[in-house]
């Protein structure tokens, strides 16, 4: 029985013999293209953006542990600690700033001598002004906070 309705699709008969055809057609295969290229082009400005916002986030970290370590060293050890803020700067992308004040000192009375009110630091990518900054804040009393979503 025969059923002339259902279509045969992708079979050629050459000589009598049906033969399956597989693979794609060039223009097929350029649409494809097209189409990845467009969905590559929208995603790349919000991945550029995102890995911004995320070397800054990985500087904010690394100063927010050097302060962190520096002020517990100079309690366990009870005698003064210094950070320079140059070592949280690693990343190459991201600057810290302000660059004037650039060491504090924590005391072993868990102070910070080298400043009398609280200091921020504010952590920007270079390369990239859409990222997301940082904030790593000090306080004359030795209580180091971190935190997001400050604009670059």
């Amino acid at each position: 029985m025969r059923y002339p309705l259902l279509p045969v699709l992708n079979k050629i008969k050459t000589n009598n013999v049906l033969l399956n055809e597989f693979g794609f057609t060039l223009v097929e295969l350029m649409v494809t293209i097209a189409v990845m290229a467009i969905i590559i082009s929208i995603a790349a400005p919000s991945l550029s953006t995102q890995l911004a916002t995320q070397r800054n986030k990985t500087t904010a970290y690394e100063l927010y542990n050097g302060l962190t370590q520096t002020k517990i060293d100079a309690a366990i050890a009870r005698k003064d600690q210094s950070y320079t803020i140059a070592d949280a700067n690693r990343q190459g992308n991201s600057t810290v700033t302000p660059t004037t004040l650039t060491t504090l000192t924590f005391t072993k009375e868990s102070r910070v001598s080298s400043i009398t009110a609280d200091q921020s630091f504010k952590i920007c990518d270079r390369s990239n002004s859409n990222g997301k900054g940082y904030k790593v804040t000090v306080t004359p009393i030795a209580r180091i906070t971190i935190s997001g979503g400050e604009t670059c």
